[in-house]
């Protein structure tokens, strides 16, 4: 059940007729001359089993040269000068060109106030410099006509940090402050261990306190803002390092726009989900059951599918090919898992869905791994796989123990896997599944859509309609509203056990919810 108004929009290209056609283009350019892969690949594509990131159903196939594959990079360091500056500018204003949506750390460059050696004048701060980002991205449309996405970063112990948190408070005029940009400050285990003993936070450039502050004012000031604007998010990096499997070659500091993919300077992913409601048998009855072992074949062609992306794809910089092919992420995630619980009779947050959670994602990061390893005897490792080092990383330590010994033995091909992406489009692309492991946003509601009104159900809704003698939802059928926080960080808490990268999750609050909570 393609959504055709987004396939026509979003992903059709040139004559192409059909959805099917636009399968058939994606899974031949993929498959590159293997066409026993373009057959697997196409049938995953055309039975919505597996859907590509938008980047790659997009552009996979039409012969454009500058159109890239991955919607997600983060980008170099900036170095503390203008050349630098205007360096990592141009890099990214040509990331954004090709439709890559970036991540960035500021905290390099020096505070407002500071002197600049050489001219003596002063420095404008961070903040000052990420407007320039700003208006490139408000001017640059990349391939599509399309708005490239971006995140900055800023740790908590920068000069500039409460300007930082606080650089969007105001914006209601005509001429919003860096709205192209998500915010997010970069908070170290030493912070949050401040932030509980409220003890003194000091604020330092290059090894000199320019002020000290108490923890828990700098944390409340965040949780204010963030209530108020829903900004700045907060970047965990040391549980980021401590967490990523290539621990000992690089550090990690900034994360693509969503933040489902926190990579080092210069990393790219590409993206693609297994669509969860495809995997039902027999909904809405006592019988109704996951397809494990048809997921399981599906989980297996993704990660191929997406390795060969890594090949083909365009990378507007030359240091992100480099980066990408001596890692060889890939982020293969899932969408549907609000419907697919309807279908099952499971209500999204209870003990029992994650129980489900727990069947369905172990699955899949098992058999993801598992192909991965499959791939490193036939290809190689990824370069930059160090054997006894890999082994070490908290979270292979996770992996059950068969999966250990067959890294050990083979490498393996791909030094991440896992991600959970928004998928906001290509889960209306899939008939209007649930994006990503959100709950239903609603059952039905009504878009508009050049003057036109849109009935618009989410897709286990409507088969639940189908089937049914009554339009009243069982207790089964929550939506993202109906929800408590609490309910939806279990959710999010137990599908990241099985995940190596990030999830990138919403949760909605009530406009009277207190600082406190």
């Amino acid at each position: 059940m393609i959504n055709s108004e987004i396939w026509h929009k979003k992903y059709r290209f040139g004559d192409e007729k059909t959805f099917e056609d636009t399968a058939l283009r994606v899974a031949k350019h993929i498959a590159d001359v293997d066409k026993t892969l373009a057959v697997e690949f196409y049938d995953a594509m055309v039975s919505l089993k597996f859907i590509p990131g938008g980047r790659i159903l997009a552009y996979a196939g039409t012969g454009n040269p500058k159109a890239t594959f991955s919607n997600c990079y983060v980008m170099d360091e900036i170095e503390d000068s203008m050349e630098g500056i205007m360096k990592s500018l141009g890099e990214s204003a040509l990331t954004m060109k090709a439709g890559g949506g970036i991540g960035m750390n500021f905290s390099t460059l020096r505070p407002y106030g500071n002197r600049v050696g050489g001219t003596n004048s002063i420095a404008s701060g961070p903040v000052s410099f990420m407007e320039m980002w700003n208006a490139m991205s408000r001017t640059i449309s990349g391939v599509g006509d399309r708005k490239g996405a971006m995140i900055a970063v800023l740790n908590a112990d920068h000069p500039d940090i409460e300007a930082f948190i606080i650089a969007k408070k105001d914006n209601t005029g005509e001429t919003p402050v860096l709205e192209k940009f998500n915010l997010s400050v970069g908070i170290s285990d030493n912070f949050m261990k401040a932030v509980e003993k409220n003890g003194e936070w000091n604020l330092i450039y290059q090894g000199a306190n320019h002020k000290t502050v108490k923890a828990g004012d700098l944390f409340r000031l965040i949780v204010e803002n963030n209530r108020e604007k829903a900004e700045p998010g907060a970047m965990f990096v040391d549980t980021i390092n401590s967490m990523n499997n290539l621990w000992y070659c690089e550090k990690i500091n900034a994360s693509n726009p969503c933040g489902e993919l926190p990579m080092p300077p210069y990393g790219a992913c590409n993206l693609g989900s297994i669509n969860l409601t495809r995997f039902v048998a027999d909904p809405f009855t006592e019988d109704a059951r996951i397809d494990i072992e048809g997921l399981t074949r599906t989980v297996k062609t993704a990660v191929r599918f997406l390795d060969n992306v890594i090949d083909l794809n365009y990378y507007p910089i030359p240091e992100q090919r480099e980066k990408s092919l001596q890692t060889r992420r890939i982020g293969l995630g899932v969408m549907g898992l609000g419907s697919m619980l309807a279908m099952i009779g499971v209500k999204y947050g209870s003990e029992e869905s994650l129980k489900v959670i727990e069947q369905v994602f172990g699955n899949v990061r098992n058999t993801a791994y598992e192909e991965s390893i499959g791939l490193a005897k036939e290809k190689g490792a990824f370069p930059m796989y160090d054997k006894e080092k890999y082994l070490k990383g908290r979270f292979i330590a996770y992996l059950p123990e068969g999966l250990r010994k067959k890294i050990e033995k083979h490498g393996i091909r791909n030094s991440h896997l896992l991600t959970i992406a928004p998928t906001g489009t290509t889960a209306q692309l899939a008939g209007n599944v649930s994006s990503g492991v959100e709950p239903l946003f609603s059952l039905e509601y009504v878009r508009r859509n050049d003057g036109q009104e849109i009935l618009v159900r989410d897709y286990a809704w409507q088969k639940y309609l189908e089937v049914a003698k009554t339009d009243e939802a069982p207790d089964f059928f929550v939506t993202a509203h109906d929800l408590s926080w609490r309910e939806h960080i279990a959710v999010m808490a137990e599908c990241q056990k099985y995940i190596d990268s990030a999830i990138s999750k919403t949760i909605n609050l009530p406009k009277e919810i207190t600082i406190e909570e």
